[in-house]
C-alpha cells in the first residue's frame, strides 16, 4: 500500500527506533535499519535530479520500497533531510568502528549536497534562504510564499556543520560550498525577542492558526544541540510564550517532549 497513514507511520517509526537503539547504548542495532538508506538511494537521488538539486532528496513518506506516499504535503517537507547526518553524529559519539563510519560516509555527503544545492542564494541580501516552495514541520503555512522556517533553517546550520565536521574528521579537505552557505545561511528570524515560526510570519503569536500543531520553534535547542547560532535569552521569551499562547489540544503524542 501507499497510503499516506502507512507511509507517515513507517519512515517516523524508522526515525524513533534508529535514534532510541542509539540512545539506550545499542549502536550494534542501527546499521540494520541504516541499511534501508542504501535501499531508497537511487531513488533519493533520482528526486533530487528531476527537481534541478545536486545530491540525494530523503523522502518523507513511502511505502517500504522507497516510493514516496501520495500527498499534498509530504513531498513539500524538508526537516527529514538532516536525519541521517543526526544518526551518524550520534554513531560517532558512540565510538563507532570505522567499518561503520566509512560505508555510511558517502550517504553523509550525498545528504549534505542535496542541503547545499537546495538553499537558494538571495543576491540582493547576500545570503542563503529556505523556501519558496516548502512545508515546514509545523504544517501550517503556505508552500508558495513561505521563507526560512525556524526549525529548518537551524536543522539546515547544523546539519551541514557536522557534516563539514565529519568530512574533515575523516581526512578529506573542507567542502567549500557547503561552507560557503553555513557561512551565509539566513539568521533565524526575531520579532519583539521572540523567534518566529517563519520569517514572513510576523503574526506568529497573533494568529490563531499558528498557535496549532507542532510547537518544533522549540527544537532548535530541545531537539538541536546548543549552539552559538541560537540566542539563548531569546530562545528563553520564545518558550516562557509558548507556554502561555499555545493551543495544546491541537498536538500530537511527539509534541510534549
Amino acid at each position: 500500500t501507499t497510503n499516506s497513514w502507512y507511509g507517515k507511520f513507517h519512515m517516523e517509526m524508522h526515525w524513533w527506533h534508529a535514534v532510541h537503539f542509539i540512545l539506550w547504548n545499542r549502536p550494534e542495532l542501527i546499521e540494520q535499519q541504516l541499511e534501508y538508506y542504501f535501499d531508497i538511494f537511487e531513488k533519493a537521488k533520482a528526486t533530487a535530479k528531476m527537481q534541478g538539486y545536486e545530491g540525494v532528496r530523503w523522502p518523507k513518506m513511502t511505502d517500504p520500497s522507497g516510493t514516496e506516499s501520495p500527498s499534498s504535503i509530504g513531498v513539500f517537507l524538508i526537516w527529514q533531510q538532516p536525519h541521517l547526518i543526526y544518526f551518524y553524529e550520534l554513531m560517532r559519539q558512540n565510538e563507532a568502528d570505522s567499518a561503520f563510519l566509512k560505508k555510511f560516509y558517502p550517504l553523509i555527503e550525498a545528504t549534505a549536497d542535496f542541503m547545499a544545492s537546495y538553499a537558494r542564494w538571495d543576491s540582493l541580501s547576500q545570503r542563503y534562504i529556505l523556501g519558496p516552495a516548502l512545508i515546514p514541520a509545523q504544517e501550517r503555512f503556505e508552500p508558495e510564499t513561505i521563507i526560512n522556517p525556524v526549525f529548518e533553517s537551524a536543522y539546515w546550520h547544523w546539519g551541514l556543520k557536522t557534516a563539514q565536521n565529519i568530512r574533515t574528521t575523516l581526512g578529506n579537505e573542507p567542502n567549500k560550498k557547503w561552507q560557503h552557505v553555513i557561512d551565509h545561511l539566513s539568521r533565524l528570524p526575531v520579532a519583539d525577542s521572540l523567534y518566529l515560526f517563519t520569517e514572513n510570519a510576523v503574526d506568529s503569536y497573533t494568529n490563531p492558526r499558528y498557535l496549532t500543531d507542532h510547537p518544533i520553534v522549540l527544537g532548535i535547542t530541545g531537539f538541536l544541540p546548543a549552539s552559538t547560532y541560537i540566542d539563548q535569552k531569546i530562545l528563553e521569551n520564545t518558550v516562557n510564550t509558548i507556554d502561555s499562547v499555545w493551543n495544546w489540544q491541537t498536538c500530537w503524542g511527539w509534541d510534549f517532549p
